[in-house]
């Protein structure tokens, strides 16, 4: 059986949205997706991003309900190191 899931993405921590509360709250009814800020990314520092990430998962990632990915898209400027620290935290 394949049940299909109503996605809201992004969830950009710019626009103010606090991903950790609409998953305490719709976590149950919906998917979230995104969150990691693309400014982190293309300026942070990998312990930075390492730290952002597995707090996202943590908070967001238990239980289901979250789909792993940037706050909206992947731009050029992301140096590559900043992008795969991203993927293999």
């Amino acid at each position: 059986l394949i049940k299909f899931a109503d996605i809201i993405h992004p969830w950009q921590l710019s626009a103010g949205i606090d991903i950790n509360e609409q998953k305490k709250q719709y976590g149950d009814k919906i998917t979230l997706a995104g969150n990691v800020p693309v400014s982190m990314l293309v300026q942070g520092t990998q312990l930075e991003i390492q730290n952002y990430v597995k707090n996202l998962l943590k908070n967001c990632g238990n239980g289901g309900g979250y789909l792993f990915s940037s706050g909206n898209s992947i731009v050029p400027e992301i140096p590559w190191q900043n992008y795969m620290t991203m993927q293999i935290v």
